[in-house]
């Protein structure tokens, strides 16, 4: 069962997988091979993604708000793994690499306007990429400081419990005096009564 923990960790590995991508480039055919299972690769993690959060939805444990911004996340990872491969062999019918190209504007086909649009859905995808780290950073946080205030109740109980152990003690010590005390009131007068015998039985 997919939880939104191991949905973040495999779509930061993804995310660190397009980075690694970009950065790499390569023009032989090698290289440009090899680009190609990574770029397939990424894109088999991104289906898990997507299908782990359709099995969210159905079972209704994410808000659909969520999901839908989620679904945003991978769709803008997808676009950019399209960009760099389609635009690292130079051919003039696949999209270009929006993030590294010197000059976007010259894609084949396309135009300024189309490489502009790009542009505008790749810098949206990383600006949905920092917010959902900001997310996770805010919620660390949260975390961090339930852990703090978890901290002071165990130590406040902690006290509170030898406070007890304490009181538990002096009653202890009271009701041992007061057995005593009352133990000596008894003896002391059945040796009273025992005096009053005696000094009748010699009259």
């Amino acid at each position: 069962m997919s939880t939104l923990s191991s949905w973040d960790d495999e779509y930061a590995r993804l995310a660190r997988a397009v980075s690694q991508l970009r950065t790499a480039g390569g023009t032989t055919a090698t290289m440009a091979g090899g680009r190609d299972h990574q770029a397939s690769s990424i894109r088999s993690g991104l289906d898990r993604l997507n299908g782990e959060l359709r099995n969210l939805e159905l079972m209704r444990a994410v808000a659909p708000a969520e999901i839908g911004r989620r679904r945003a996340l991978v769709e803008g990872l997808r676009g950019q793994v399209g960009g760099i491969v389609g635009g690292g062999g130079g051919g003039s019918g696949g999209p270009v690499d929006l993030l590294s190209s010197p000059n976007p504007g010259s894609a084949a086909g396309d135009g300024y306007g189309g490489s502009a649009q790009r542009m505008t859905t790749a810098t949206h995808a990383l600006r949905q990429q920092d917010d959902m780290l900001a997310d996770l950073s805010t919620g660390v946080s949260r975390l961090r400081d339930q852990t703090y205030a978890i901290h002071d109740e165990t130590r406040l109980h902690n006290r509170l419990l030898d406070d007890m152990e304490g009181d538990v003690d002096l009653a202890r010590q009271g009701m041992e005096e007061g057995a005593l005390r009352a133990a000596k009131v008894k003896e002391e007068r059945n040796l009273w009564r025992l005096y009053m015998i005696i000094a009748g039985l010699s009259v």
